[in-house]
């Protein structure tokens, strides 16, 4: 899409043409109509602007609507075109359909609340751990087992963080011989 300097539409590709089913001939002169949750358009095309005019991109991620009425998300990148002063004489917008990633980050993001929810239920202090031994996520007995308020202190930190030195020394060999193994250690009392 290639916008003058008043952002009024003077050109869209065939690739927006399929994305929205509106032909440049439906759009040419109108305002781009970016849709993000919380902000007017007039709002949106002002942060656009004073965003190009310091030579940055703007980028933007909203929901917009096809001609059909069906609703899909995109990210829409703005960068100024200069003239020979170096002015901004208008913009070139990439468009891209993000519905698919917006979808699965949305359903990633309902699967961790399912998890996190599972792990603060069990009675059990469970836990993950990168190679590194970082914790992960730990559920709410793990938390209160090591003296934290809430779970989520203990992320990227090691049982060094927690524990004597001994007992985290012996914790990491342990961990060690599960990853070369593969094999689990079982009705160990600590």
């Amino acid at each position: 899409m290639v916008l003058g300097p008043k952002l009024r539409i003077r050109y869209v590709n065939p690739g927006f043409s399929k994305l929205t089913g509106y032909s440049l001939e439906e759009v040419e002169g109108k305002l781009p109509d970016f849709r993000r949750p919380g902000a007017t358009i007039h709002e949106l095309l002002a942060e656009l602007k004073e965003t190009v005019a310091r030579g940055e991109l703007w980028t933007c991620v909203f929901q917009n609507r096809r001609k059909d009425g069906s609703f899909y998300w995109e990210r829409a990148v703005v960068a100024g075109h200069l003239d020979a002063s170096g002015a901004v004489a208008g913009y070139v917008c990439s468009r891209e359909d993000i519905t698919d990633l917006h979808q699965a980050e949305a359903e990633m993001k309902f699967e961790r609340s399912l998890l996190q929810g599972l792990l603060d239920a069990l009675p059990d202090a469970i836990y993950f751990k990168d190679v590194n031994s970082r914790y992960l996520r730990i559920g709410r007995t793990m938390a209160r087992d090591i003296g934290l308020k809430d779970p989520a202190e203990a992320i990227g930190k090691t049982d060094s963080d927690f524990f004597h030195p001994k007992l985290a020394r012996a914790a990491r060999l342990d961990e060690l011989n599960i990853i070369r193994t593969g094999k689990p250690i079982l009705d160990k009392i600590e």
